[in-house]
Parts: C-alpha cells; sequence; structure tokens
C-alpha cells in the first residue's frame, strides 16, 4: 500500500500518524487506500466550526471508505454538542449512515458556559451511527459512560477527552485488530487508546504542535 503524504508521516506497529490538512487532502488519500474501518473523532466540532460543507461533504467520503456491516462492523462515533447535534445527525443520515444511538458521557465536573442563564454543562452527547449490518462484537454497552473531565489546567488540546473514556468506546464497538481512524487525532488521545487496546489504528493532524505531542504519546504507550 502507498501512502501519498504532503507533510509527513510516522509508522508505528499496527499505527500510522500522519500529519494532513484533512480537510483539504484526504478525499483522494481515503478512497485510494481502501480502508476497512471504524472511524471515531474527538474533534470535529473544531472542524465543523470552520466548514459546514466540509464537514458534509466529508462524511460522504467517510462513509465510502466504512467497512460495511455486512462484512463484519463500520461505525462512525462522533463527538457533539446540544446545539449543533441534530446537524450532525442529518449530515450522518445524508451521507448514508444509519444513526443508532446516542451516549451521553458523564463528565462528573461541569463547565462554564453562562453562568447565570444556563445549567452547568456536566455532559457531553456522543452519535454512534454505523455502515449497513451491524452487531456489537461484545456485550451491549450502556447508552452512559461517565468518565472526569481532564481538568483545564492538565489539558494538552481545547477538546482533550479522557484516554479511558476512549478505550471504553473502542472496546464496545471493535475487536482487537480492527482499524481506527481519527482524521482529526489532536494531541492523541484516540491514537493512545487504540494502543493500549490492541487496535491498528491511523491518525491524522495538521497542526505540528499536536502532531508531535501524539508522537511522543504513542511511543510511550505501553501495550
Amino acid at each position: 500500500m502507498t501512502y501519498h503524504v504532503r507533510v509527513g508521516k510516522v509508522n508505528y506497529d499496527n499505527i500510522i500518524l500522519i500529519r494532513l490538512d484533512c480537510c483539504n487532502e484526504l478525499v483522494t488519500y481515503f478512497i485510494c487506500t481502501h480502508l476497512w474501518l471504524q472511524i471515531i473523532s474527538s474533534n470535529l466540532w473544531r472542524f465543523y466550526k470552520n466548514s459546514v460543507f466540509s464537514f458534509i461533504w466529508f462524511l460522504y467520503d467517510a462513509f465510502r471508505v466504512l467497512k460495511s456491516g455486512e462484512s463484519g462492523h463500520g461505525g462512525l462515533i462522533c463527538f457533539t454538542r446540544w446545539d449543533v447535534e441534530q446537524t450532525f445527525i442529518d449530515a450522518m443520515k445524508i451521507a448514508g449512515f444509519n444513526v443508532k444511538s446516542e451516549v451521553i458521557w458523564d463528565k462528573v465536573y461541569h463547565g462554564m458556559g453562562d453562568t447565570k442563564a444556563a445549567f452547568a454543562p456536566s455532559h457531553e452527547n456522543i452519535v454512534f451511527a454505523v455502515k449497513g449490518k451491524y452487531s456489537f462484537p461484545g456485550s451491549r454497552p450502556k447508552d452512559l459512560v461517565t468518565f472526569p473531565k481532564i481538568n483545564s489546567s492538565k489539558m494538552v488540546h481545547p477538546t482533550e477527552k479522557p484516554v479511558g473514556l476512549l478505550a471504553n468506546l473502542i472496546s464496545s464497538v471493535t475487536k482487537p485488530g480492527d482499524l481506527i481512524l481519527d482524521p482529526f487525532a489532536g494531541s492523541g488521545s484516540t491514537l493512545v487508546a487504540a494502543k493500549k487496546t490492541g487496535r491498528r489504528f491511523i491518525g491524522i493532524e495538521l497542526d505540528d504542535e499536536y502532531f508531535s505531542t501524539a508522537q511522543r504519546r504513542i511511543e510511550e504507550v505501553r501495550e
């Protein structure tokens, strides 16, 4: 398999980390490599804010490269927010996904926001969608997961998620050896979770600093 990468690539055992602009470069990349995978991204809101239309077109290509459930299982896990969730769901359905569940992440501790007129936010919405026929590889997971959010003073990335949360989700919907893609990898939390749970992984990140952080975190993982 040949990878054409504009900026840089780092290979590990069953893990590939690519420094690339997903928004502008990845359509051909994913179509050409014919990946069979699960897509998990915790940073889609960052992408959505930049371009609604790019987000929708990204989903078409995400659907195209995903492994059909009839051949095993292929799905999309998307972290989102209550005020844009329906836009995400509508775009997924238009792209061909079958939206199956909303999972609630209980963060334990609340955030800030409008402290005078809005309830203190202590959860995050996660949309789970599939391609084709799907069944969980193990027991049926619950739609409420509780993991304390990362303290803001310790966060490397503004939308960083706990590795334990991501490992829980990955273990719920994939099998060891499955291939997972995070096209907005940030500081690499999903990559770390994938490596810890014995999954293969492809991560894409444009920012040089976050790319280097993800690279270091992967190298530090002991499976």
